[in-house]
């Protein structure tokens, strides 16, 4: 229901920007092509979805200048410079290295290792809306709104509303290191102004090795990987 009423709200934002436009929209956007100096993402696929497994350190590099505001709601829907590989596949969780298994093409196993402390293992299923795949990779989305729920349900007698939404696709690249591109967009209006503004962004996370493990029975050895439950975005 939340994701109808801030589809039909987003609809009617736009609207009220077109209209808006001869006494005060303003309209920014900025949409960098991918990054010369980086390998070209591959095209391995396991079914419609991108092939991704392996091991990569959590911290990405992040190739345009990104400035978060600090006021940002948390359900805003904004992507919010994050370059956390474990928080931009959807997990609540803090880690110095990620690895990604695919057993199928509905399932990614993701496997989070801190830097000390036991490694989190959780199971992503596409059939349960965590992701999709489509011709720009595997993608994981979300949309939310700067004001509260209630809000935008008066948005036709406040004249006044806020939606935006984000995606973020992920791609092997031939180099072996995993990329992201994120499309963002906000809409929003007050009376007869508004405002629109569209963003691309572009992360890459280099391949990283497995932790040594010592061997069973060694007092300083790391328990198996514990099991968790996702609690990421879900595809839209």
């Amino acid at each position: 229901m939340r994701d109808v009423v801030v589809d039909r709200v987003g609809r009617l934002a736009a609207s009220a920007c077109a209209v808006a436009a001869l006494s005060g929209c303003i309209a920014v956007s900025s949409h960098p092509d991918y990054p010369v100096d980086w390998a070209q993402p591959d095209k391995a696929s396991l079914g419609s979805c991108p092939r991704l497994a392996g091991t990569y350190v959590d911290a990405g590099e992040l190739a345009e200048a990104c400035t978060v505001n600090p006021s940002e709601r948390k359900d805003t829907g904004l992507w919010g410079c994050n370059t956390s590989l474990a928080r931009n596949l959807g997990l609540d969780v803090a880690a110095e290295r990620v690895s990604i298994e695919q057993p199928d093409e509905q399932t990614l196993v993701v496997v989070a290792h801190p830097a000390s402390g036991e490694p989190k293992r959780f199971v992503l299923g596409r059939g349960d809306r965590k992701f999709a795949c489509d011709e720009t990779g595997l993608a994981v989305s979300k949309i939310g709104s700067g004001l509260p729920w209630w809000a935008n349900v008066a948005a036709p007698i406040t004249l006044t509303a806020h939606v935006s939404r984000h995606g973020r696709s992920f791609r092997r690249a031939a180099d072996g290191s995993l990329v992201m591109t994120v499309q963002e967009s906000e809409v929003g209006y007050h009376i007869l102004f508004g405002f629109s503004s569209s963003s691309t962004y572009h992360v890459r996370w280099p391949p990283a090795p497995l932790p040594t493990r010592p061997p069973p029975g060694d007092a300083g050895g790391q328990a198996p990987a514990g099991s968790g439950d996702a609690g990421g975005d879900v595809a839209k």
